[in-house]
């Protein structure tokens, strides 16, 4: 990716990451997530809808670079077709190619359950 979509991209799962931890109201200590006192499974039954809607934007922030016939993803098709082993892939190859060192790092520690479970 180019250098200032590559920010965009740091920018945007930022951001998502803040909003998913405020819109899910995951329990915190000083800020970070206490992995401990959460139960994903039930996470993902209740605010699945969210979890979907938010990794569906990131989807199609990367999909579409340099891709103009690019249609969309659905929410649906990300829930039904996406693992957190694809999303592992993924990530990791966009920090190959963008040389972002610290984005697998940043990622495993935000959801380090869901990259274990994978």
């Amino acid at each position: 990716m180019a250098i200032g979509r590559t920010k965009k991209f740091a920018i945007l799962l930022t951001d998502k990451v803040d909003d998913l931890r405020n819109k899910l109201q995951l329990p915190t200590r000083k800020g970070k997530i206490k992995w401990d006192k959460l139960d994903l499974s039930i996470l993902i039954d209740e605010k699945g809808e969210v979890i979907f809607r938010e990794l569906t934007e990131v989807l199609n922030f990367l999909f579409e670079y340099k891709n103009d016939n690019y249609e969309p993803l659905t929410v649906e098709w990300v829930e039904e077709n996406m693992s957190i082993r694809i999303l592992k892939e993924i990530l990791l190859e966009v920090a190959n190619q963008s040389e972002l060192s610290w984005l697998p790092p940043f990622f495993q520690s935000r959801f380090q359950e869901l990259l274990m479970t994978g």
